[in-house]
């Protein structure tokens, strides 16, 4: 299926990708959603070849970027319930014996 083909589907099932500009979804806007999407699910190495990227670096610098308290939140989803660490959130002030770590060491070998 041709690119542009993808681009008048997007337009005429109105997926607006940016409203300022007027534009619909396009088969890049479906490449990027989809790369998005896999760099939370598997490795760099891997996302780079599913995108069929020459450099890992282009995979790095558009899909493996995590933003910290987005990194964050989401250890404290997976590890941070059932823990007695004393602690309500990724926000909260660690307890003063678990040391700087918060008691995120718990579950990690630690």
């Amino acid at each position: 299926m041709s690119p542009k083909r993808v681009s008048r589907m997007g337009e005429r099932a109105g997926v607006v990708v940016n409203k300022a500009a007027g534009k619909f979804a396009s088969a890049h806007d479906l490449r990027r959603a989809f790369g998005t999407r896999w760099a939370q699910r598997v490795r760099p190495a891997v996302l780079q070849r599913l995108m069929r990227h020459a450099s890992i670096q282009t995979t790095m610098d558009y899909y493996v970027a995590l933003d910290a308290d987005d990194l964050a939140g989401d250890l404290w989803r997976e590890y941070g319930r059932g823990h007695s660490s004393g602690h309500s959130g990724p926000n909260s002030a660690p307890d003063s014996d678990q040391g700087t770590a918060g008691g995120l060491t718990e579950g990690f070998g630690g």
